[in-house]
C-alpha cells in the first residue's frame, strides 16, 4: 500500500508523539511504502536521516523559530485574550504554513495516488483538501479538548480561567468537526478512545497504543550512579516543563532533608530558560538536547514522571521500564497504562507522598529492582512495537 503520513514535527527517537511517529513508519516500512511530509524547524534537518531509511520519500515545509518581541509576556497575554474573545477557532486551530503544506500534500497525491493519509494531530486536518481522495486515518496522540479541559482546572485566577474556558469550548467544536473527516481514528489508551467518542459517538475508533522499542531500550546491568533522580521529556512541552519546577520547588526540598547528596538530572530538548536557570543548584544537571537518552536512564537510581498536566499515554514510562528501572509518577503522569502500584511502579500525587515514595525507592535496592523487572516484563509482553504495529496493519487493510 501507498501511504502519506503528515506530522507536526520529524519524526525521531527523542520521545513522545515524534517517537510514535517513528515507530509506526519503521515498523511498517517493510509492508508498505511510506511517503512523509512533515513540519520543521532547521534546526531539527539533521532528523531527516533518522527517518531517510524507511520511507520512499519525504517533504519538508520549514517553520523557523519564532523569536517573541520585547514585552513578550504582556504580549502573549493580550494576544491570547484577543483569540479568546474575537477568534472562532482555537489557538491550535489556525497555523500560517498550513496553506503551504496543503500545497505539498496535493501535488504528493495527484502524483503518486496514495491508498492512505494519515494525519498527526487534529488540527493538520488543515493541511488537507477536498481533492484528497484517499481513505483518511487520524492518530491522536493526545486528545486535545481533553487537555484544555484539564488546563482550564489547573486556573485559580478568575480571568484566566474564563480564557481557558473558551479554549476548551473552541477545542471540543473544533475537534469534532475535524474527526468526521477521516474513515478511522487511532487513540493511545482507553480513556483517550472515550473522551474521543464522548464527542463523536459514531466515530470509528481503535486503540493503538504507545510502545516501546524494546531491542533499543535494554538493561544494561550497570548499577545507578548514587542517589540520582532522572526525568526526561521534551521540554518545549508545557506540562513536562510544569512537572519539573513543580517537582523542584515542592518536592526535592523533602527529599533533600533525607537524602542530602540526591542529585536531579533534567534531559531533554530545548528547555525554556527558567529550566536552564535550575542548573545552578548543584545538585541539579540540565543536559538539553542529547544524542541518546538511554546513557541518562541507564544512571538512574529512580525515573520520576511528575506530571499534573496533559493526555494521551506517557513513552518515558515505557522506556523506563524496557531498561529495568523503578519509575515514580503521578496518576496523570501514568494515565493510560496499566500501572500497578507496588507491582510495576510507585503512584503518588501530592509532594509529600511524592518525595517519601522517592526516599523509600532510593532506600529499598529490592523494591527498585523488582518493580524494574516487572516493568520490563509488562513492556516485552504489551508494548514491543512489533506486536502493536500489526494491528494498525490490520486496519490498513480494511480500509482499502
Amino acid at each position: 500500500m501507498k501511504i502519506l503520513v503528515i506530522t507536526e514535527r520529524l519524526p525521531s527517537k527523542i520521545g513522545g508523539g515524534a517517537a510514535r511517529q517513528l515507530n509506526l513508519i519503521k515498523h511498517l516500512a517493510h509492508r508498505h511504502e511510506f511517503t512523509l511530509a512533515s513540519f520543521s524547524s532547521p534546526q531539527d534537518a539533521h532528523r531527516i536521516e533518522e527517518i531517510r531509511p524507511y520511507l520512499k520519500r519525504v517533504e519538508v515545509v520549514w517553520m523557523p523559530e519564532r523569536q517573541l518581541p520585547m514585552h513578550s509576556r504582556l504580549y502573549w497575554q493580550l494576544n491570547a485574550w484577543s483569540h479568546s474573545l474575537f477568534a472562532p477557532y482555537p489557538r491550535r486551530g489556525r497555523f500560517k504554513e498550513a496553506q503551504e503544506m496543503r500545497d505539498v500534500v496535493g501535488r504528493l497525491h495527484s502524483r503518486h495516488h496514495f491508498d492512505i493519509v494519515q494525519i498527526h494531530q487534529a488540527y493538520l486536518a488543515e493541511t488537507l483538501s477536498s481533492k484528497i481522495t484517499a481513505k483518511k486515518v487520524l492518530d491522536m496522540h493526545d486528545v486535545l479538548s481533553d487537555y484544555e479541559h484539564r488546563a482550564m482546572a489547573t486556573v485559580s485566577r478568575p480571568s484566566h480561567r474564563f480564557h481557558a474556558w473558551m479554549e476548551w469550548q473552541k477545542m471540543r467544536v473544533y475537534e469534532r468537526r475535524q474527526v468526521r473527516k477521516f474513515d478511522h481514528c487511532l487513540t493511545v489508551s482507553e480513556v483517550d478512545r472515550a473522551s474521543l467518542l464522548e464527542l463523536v459517538p459514531d466515530a470509528p475508533v481503535t486503540i493503538i497504543p504507545n510502545g516501546v522499542d524494546t531491542d533499543y531500550y535494554q538493561p544494561s546491568g550497570c548499577p545507578a550512579k548514587g542517589n540520582n533522580l532522572v526525568f526526561f521529556g521534551s521540554m518545549n512541552f508545557q506540562p513536562n516543563v510544569e512537572g519539573v519546577l513543580w517537582f523542584y520547588r515542592s518536592v526535592l526540598p523533602l527529599v533533600r532533608e533525607q537524602i542530602p547528596d540526591i542529585h536531579f538530572t533534567i534531559v531533554g530538548w530545548q528547555p525554556p530558560q527558567e529550566i536552564i536557570d535550575l542548573g545552578a543548584d548543584p545538585a541539579i544537571t540540565v543536559t538539553g538536547e542529547v544524542d541518546d537518552v538511554r546513557p541518562y536512564i541507564d544512571g538512574a537510581a529512580v525515573v520520576v514522571v511528575p506530571l499534573h498536566l496533559g493526555s494521551g499515554t506517557r513513552l518515558k514510562i515505557l522506556d523506563a521500564w524496557a531498561m529495568e528501572k523503578a519509575v515514580v509518577s503521578t496518576s496523570i503522569g501514568a494515565e493510560g497504562l496499566p500501572a500497578k502500584p507496588e507491582e510495576n511502579l510507585l503512584l503518588a500525587d501530592e509532594a509529600g507522598s511524592f518525595a517519601a515514595a522517592v526516599v523509600r525507592l532510593l532506600r529499598d535496592d529490592s523494591l527498585r529492582d523488582r518493580l524494574g523487572q516487572n516493568g520490563r516484563e509488562l513492556v516485552l509482553a504489551t508494548f514491543d512495537w512489533n506486536i502493536i504495529v500489526s494491528r494498525l496493519d490490520s486496519i490498513y487493510t480494511s480500509l482499502t
